[in-house]
Order: C-alpha cells, then sequence, then structure tokens
C-alpha cells in the first residue's frame, strides 16, 4: 500500500515540475510580443511627430492660422472672473490658473509677439463682462497693454487695490479714544453726503436714501440743492447750537446718517472707539447659558436682528473655553459685511445652549475681530429673545382686551393653588380586562446605567407624591418601562403592547372641530389651560394590579392611570366632561380646555370669558384638578385649538403648517405625491374646488397610470 502511495506522488510532482515549465516558456513569449508592442508604438510616434513637423513646416500662414483656431475651438473657455460671490482675491487668483492651464492646452503660451494682440483680446473676453463693468474696464491703458502677462498682472493690482480701498473706508481701523480731533481735509466735498470720501456712487453713505427735507432720492438733507430747507434746517441747528454749548455725553460709536450741523462754526469730529460699554444695563444683550467644554457658564451675548449669521470673536471663544487652542471646524460659507466688504472667518463651532428649560446647538462663526458673541435674528427668534411687533392697535377694543386680561390674572391670582401639586380626581377606576387573553410577564430589559441614576430619583418622587408603590406580591401582569426625556425631566411609561391587546376600552366619543364651531361663531376673546399630569388625577382601584413593571431596583405598580394603555384618553376625556358638565362657553380636548367669551363688542365678550374662566376654577377645584401654570394663554383674540387658529373673525389655517406645506419638495415619484395630496386636504375648509383643482394631480396616484411629471403638474 505504500509503495502504491509513492508512486502516485511521485506522478504527481513531475507533473507539477512539467507544468512550471510550459508556464516559464509562456512568460518568456509574452514578454518578447510586449518588447515588439512596445517598439511599434514608439515608431508610430516617432512618425506622427514627423508628420505634424512636415504640416507646420510646409503650410502656409491662412493653414496655420486655421489649425490655431480650431485648436482654440476645440478647448474650452475657462470661468470668467467671479466678483459678485466669494473673496475676490481668491477668485482672482483661481482666474489666473486656470487661464495658465488654458494657454498651456491651447498652445497659446508658444504664440510669437506678433500674437500678443490677440491673445490680449482673448483674455480680456475670458474675464467677462460683469468684472470689466464692475471695475470700469480696469483703467488699461494702451501703454499698458503689452502683453498678457502684464495685463493679467495689472488687472489684479487694480482688483486689489481697489478692494483694500474699499475696506478701508467701509471698515476703519478700531484705536482707542484718546482725544477727539479736527479731521476736515481740504478734499472735494461729496455733493449727495456733504462729507469726504472717494468719489464712487457705491461708497457714499446717502446713496439709495431718501431726503427728509424734499423726498427726493440718493441725498439727504444737510446736502440737499433746495435753499429753502437748508437755511431752514441751519437756522435751527445755530440756534440750537447757541444755547446749548455743552457736549453731550457719546456711549457708543455712532455711524449712523442722522444729519449734523452746519454753518462756520460747525466741526466734524470723529469717534473711533470706546472702551468700556455697560455690559449688563445694554437692552440689546441677553444672558444666555453656554456649554463651554464640560462646564456651564452664563454669557452676555449681543443681539443683532439684521444678521444671518452667529459670529463670536476668537479672542473671546479662547477665554471663554479657557485654551488658546480651542476646537474649530472648518467651514466654506463668507461673511459680507453691511458695507458690500467680506470679513475672513477662521472657521465655525457649535455651542450647546440651555435656555428656559431646552437644549438648543449654536452654530457660531469665528473671525479674527475682538468681539463677544453676537446672536443672528434666527437664533434671536428661535430662544424667543426678541419679537416683532408690526402693529399697533390702539382701538376701543384693544383696550377692552387688555382690561380684560388684567381682570383675568387677578382671578388667577385668586385661585393660584389650582396650579400647584398633582391633582386627585375622588372617584377611583378599575380597569377592566377580556379575561380570554393569556396574561403576560414580560422579560426583563436591561436599563443603561448612564440613566439609572435619574430613574431612581424619579421613582423615589413618584413614589412620595403617592403615584407609584412598591409591589412585592405575586402579580399576573409585569410590563417593561419606556424611558423618554422631556425638558431636562424623565418621563416613565409602560410598554403597553401586549396589556392594550387584553383592556377594554370604554369607547367615548370625541368632539370634533365642526361640532365646535357653530358654538364658537360669536366668540371674541379666549384662553387656553392644560391639565397637570392629566391621566395622573385619576386614582386606579386596588384590584387593577395589572399595571406592575419591572425596574433595576425592584416591581413597582401604577396608583394613578398610566400613560401608554389604550383606554387612558378616553377614560380621562370621559372624567373631564363629567367634572365640567353644564358649564357654558368652554371646550376640551383631551387635557387642553378652550374657554371664550361671546358679546356683541370686545367688552361683552370679555365680561363673559372671565366669568366663564372663574366658574371652571371653582369646578375644577372642587372636582380636585391640577391645572399647568406654564401652558395658561390668557385673553387672546386667536388662539391655536384643534390645529387650526380661533379667532374672533372666524377659522383660520395655522400659518406654520400653511408654511411647511409650501415649502415641500416636488414630489418625485407616486408616493411623495400622495404624501403631498394628504398634507394640503388640511387646507380643504380654506380653498374653494379643491377636489376639482386637484384632479389632475390624484390621477397620477392611479396604480394604472405611469408616473409622469409635467410643466401641467407643476402649475397646480
Amino acid at each position: 500500500m505504500e509503495g502504491k502511495l509513492m508512486e502516485f506522488l511521485s506522478a504527481q510532482t513531475l507533473l507539477i515540475n512539467q507544468m512550471q515549465q510550459n508556464l516559464n516558456h509562456e512568460s518568456e513569449k509574452n514578454a518578447e510580443c510586449l518588447k515588439k508592442i512596445g517598439a511599434a508604438f514608439s515608431e508610430l510616434k516617432n512618425q506622427l511627430q514627423q508628420v505634424e513637423a512636415n504640416i507646420h513646416s510646409t503650410a502656409g500662414p491662412s493653414q496655420q492660422e486655421a489649425v490655431k483656431t480650431q485648436l482654440i475651438q476645440n478647448i474650452p473657455w475657462p470661468q470668467p472672473l467671479e466678483v459678485e460671490i466669494g473673496d475676490i482675491n481668491d477668485n482672482f487668483d483661481l482666474f489666473k490658473d486656470n487661464w495658465i492651464a488654458y494657454t498651456i492646452a491651447s498652445g497659446i503660451n508658444k504664440w510669437g509677439p506678433q500674437e500678443e494682440v490677440r491673445k490680449i483680446n482673448i483674455l480680456l473676453s475670458i474675464i467677462g463682462d460683469k468684472a470689466k463693468k464692475k471695475f470700469s474696464n480696469f483703467h488699461l491703458t494702451e501703454a499698458e497693454m503689452t502683453t498678457a502677462e502684464r495685463v493679467l498682472q495689472i488687472v489684479g493690482e487694480r482688483i486689489k487695490s481697489d478692494r483694500n480701498q474699499q475696506l478701508k473706508i467701509l471698515v476703519p481701523e478700531e484705536k482707542v479714544v484718546n482725544k477727539i480731533s479736527d479731521t476736515r481735509k481740504e478734499n472735494k466735498i461729496c455733493k449727495f453726503c456733504a462729507k469726504n470720501h472717494p468719489f464712487k456712487k457705491e461708497l457714499c453713505p446717502a446713496w439709495g436714501k431718501t431726503c427728509s427735507g424734499c423726498r427726493g432720492k440718493n441725498h439727504i438733507l444737510r446736502a440737499c440743492k433746495k435753499d429753502n430747507k437748508k437755511i431752514s434746517y441751519q437756522k435751527n441747528t445755530r440756534e440750537k447750537a447757541k444755547k446749548d454749548k455743552k457736549i453731550r455725553k457719546i456711549s457708543k460709536e455712532d455711524d449712523s446718517d442722522e444729519e449734523e450741523p452746519e454753518g462756520e462754526e460747525a466741526q466734524i469730529l470723529k469717534i473711533s472707539k470706546i472702551n468700556k460699554l455697560e455690559k449688563e444695563k445694554r437692552k440689546g444683550r441677553a444672558k444666555l447659558k453656554l456649554k463651554f467644554g464640560k462646564e456651564w457658564r452664563k454669557v452676555y451675548c449681543d443681539l443683532n436682528t439684521c444678521s444671518e449669521a452667529n459670529v463670536i470673536g476668537f479672542k473671546s471663544y479662547c477665554k471663554l473655553t479657557k485654551t488658546t487652542n480651542p476646537p474649530i471646524k472648518p467651514i466654506e460659507d463668507q461673511l459680507k459685511s453691511f458695507g458690500s466688504g467680506y470679513i475672513a472667518t477662521m472657521g465655525k463651532t457649535e455651542i450647546l445652549c440651555l435656555h428656559k428649560g431646552q437644549k438648543y446647538t449654536i452654530v457660531f462663526q469665528i473671525v479674527n475681530v475682538e468681539h463677544g458673541p453676537l446672536l443672528s435674528e434666527k437664533t434671536c427668534l428661535t430662544l424667543g429673545l426678541v419679537k416683532y411687533c408690526f402693529r399697533i392697535d390702539n382701538t376701543v377694543a384693544n383696550q377692552a382686551l387688555i382690561q380684560g386680561k388684567a381682570e383675568a390674572n387677578k382671578i388667577i391670582e385668586k385661585h393660584k393653588s389650582i396650579f400647584q401639586g398633582y391633582g386627585l380626581i375622588p372617584e377611583e377606576i378599575k380597569l377592566e380586562i377580556d379575561k380570554k387573553i393569556k396574561p403576560v410577564v414580560q422579560r426583563a430589559r436591561r436599563i443603561p446605567i448612564c440613566i439609572r441614576n435619574d430613574l431612581k430619583k424619579e421613582l423615589e418622587t413618584l413614589e412620595e407624591e403617592n403615584i407609584i408603590k412598591r409591589e412585592s406580591g405575586p402579580t399576573d401582569w409585569v410590563h417593561n418601562i419606556l424611558l423618554v426625556r422631556r425638558n431636562n425631566s424623565l418621563r416613565i411609561c409602560i410598554d403597553p403592547v401586549p396589556l392594550n391587546a387584553a383592556l377594554k376600552r370604554p369607547h367615548f366619543q370625541f368632539t370634533t372641530l365642526d361640532e365646535i364651531l357653530p358654538e364658537i361663531s360669536r366668540a371674541r376673546v379666549f384662553s387656553m389651560v392644560a391639565a397637570k399630569k392629566g391621566f395622573w388625577q385619576i386614582k386606579l382601584s386596588e384590584e387593577s394590579k395589572l399595571t406592575t413593571f419591572w425596574t433595576p431596583f425592584g416591581r413597582y405598580r401604577w396608583l394613578r392611570l398610566p400613560f401608554g394603555i389604550s383606554p387612558a384618553p378616553e377614560i380621562f376625556s370621559q372624567k373631564m366632561h363629567e367634572v365640567t358638565v353644564g358649564l357654558k362657553d368652554i371646550e376640551i380636548l383631551a387635557d387642553d380646555i378652550l374657554i371664550y367669551g361671546c358679546g356683541d363688542n370686545m367688552e361683552e365678550a370679555t365680561k363673559n370669558h372671565n366669568r366663564n374662566l372663574e366658574e371652571l376654577l371653582v369646578r375644577l377645584k372642587k372636582h380636585g384638578c391640577k391645572l399647568n401654570r406654564s401652558k395658561l394663554n390668557l385673553c387672546r383674540d386667536s388662539v391655536k385649538f384643534f390645529g387650526h387658529v380661533l379667532t374672533s373673525d372666524g377659522l383660520m389655517p395655522d400659518k406654520a403648517k400653511v408654511e411647511a406645506i409650501k415649502n415641500m419638495p416636488v414630489p418625485q415619484d407616486k408616493k411623495d405625491l400622495l404624501r403631498f395630496l394628504s398634507m394640503i386636504t388640511y387646507l380643504s375648509r380654506f380653498i374653494k374646488n379643491l377636489s376639482s383643482e386637484t384632479n389632475t394631480l390624484r390621477k397620477l396616484i392611479r396604480e394604472d397610470t405611469k408616473w409622469q411629471w409635467t410643466s401641467i403638474e407643476d402649475r397646480i
């Protein structure tokens, strides 16, 4: 047996050696073949170069010109010089690199001196009309247009010098004020603003403004050419100067274009910077709680409703982070100042903000300027730091509403105990289950260690408030818990899936918007109140041990109606209707209660509203209900309810929902279109013949219709 095995191995060894020899032989053949192919390509390249040389030597001037033209046409031109977006210096450097690459690719760099004029014309054409128009053709003279390289160099110098001149005027160098000096100059005074500056309309502060005297455009009052206005203005300012020659205190740099006194004794004074500012008392600041690293700090932030970006100076950022090398992320955006100049950014950073119990992430752009945190318009509105008032209403109706609100606040203060603690409606309820369904004891899930301390504190708090209690005895049902973080607090719910399949529902009929509208047709004043932890105000019977749940600290069961079970909303709504039965001019939606006042005028409506409000508070207090003070919205001429806006003029759509529908992207398939049609159904009350208007769109969602979005659908 061993002999046969040795023979087999010897045969296999010989076969492998033979295969290796064949492979080496084939490799040598392939190497020779590749060498021949390389030699053939080299010979072909030499022949092509010889043919090209013969063409250049034998072709006439017209033929050579045709070859150049054909070559230029085949190579695409680089992009024109961008002068409206981005930094002009960076844009010019990019254009210069593209021009050099283009000259090499098209062969223009090999042209002789006799072709320089044509080369210059091509360069100016590629630069583009926008750049030439903005910089007045770069003020090029015939003497300067010698070579294309020289023209390109001059263009770069003119662009940079013009920009530096604008920045020098629009963003003056900040210096500490040691004295107030006379800065009158002998230069020509601008006839539009009566100030000294380079003669360029873009740099004139009066350009685009309206004169307060003659209402003319592009000048201000002190430069107005109408003598009667000017003389009257000068006379008034001189008389005022004679009466009071005291120097008023200047607390902030003044860049406004308000008119200044004119006359022989008038002087133009220049203020560069004031070092000391009242940080705490300034109205344009807000004190926010920001997180730098692991530390929360209270920082004063400037509010700028004209800014589109949040900005912070590098030095201030280093000081707040207590490091000389704070983390900075790269950014591609550029900041543009009010004078159309650009501000260089070093990068961006994301800072966590805690405001009114909610966390926000604010993105700051970092600049190399000594400045504290500055908040943009969007951030100010999001945080509720500013609010726009587009109309001041001093009508009798508005005065009646204000007076009614003051009386309503007195009623709230009278019953302030209704906002303290948790409520408890006296009657108990019993959860009933279908006995055909087998009880379920869920397998305990592990709770992350990072939230166990918060869970333990919440359990202890709920146990002290008699919301839950420990359960040591055997129970047929045991559930897992679901933890939800909301407003920096931990909300505990049970996993309701198995229990909801067994619970019986009371099938309470909820109120609809169509039922409410006829009742509030004469309403003029509205208020909204909300129950505080509404479900927890309903007590469960001792027999209801169905709500027992696992925790790492033992088993607990709910003594009050828990969140998450299917009959809870119906049970709570039924109880609230029982408590408020007989009260007029109130409507209940889940835990929200609408109080409204009706009348022929606002005064009657506010009196009716306040009477209804006090009756409601007395009734709720009698039955042990509690309200949430933070959700109190008193005496409004419009409130949000059922996803709509109730006003004294009738029902209106919610502007936020309308804006969301407007901003929806164009549908790309049937699924997107179906989502869009579902959204606009919300507006069916306010759009006449909505069904017929969207008939074309609804045809597209049919299964037998091929998807095709055309201009016809886009116009609907």
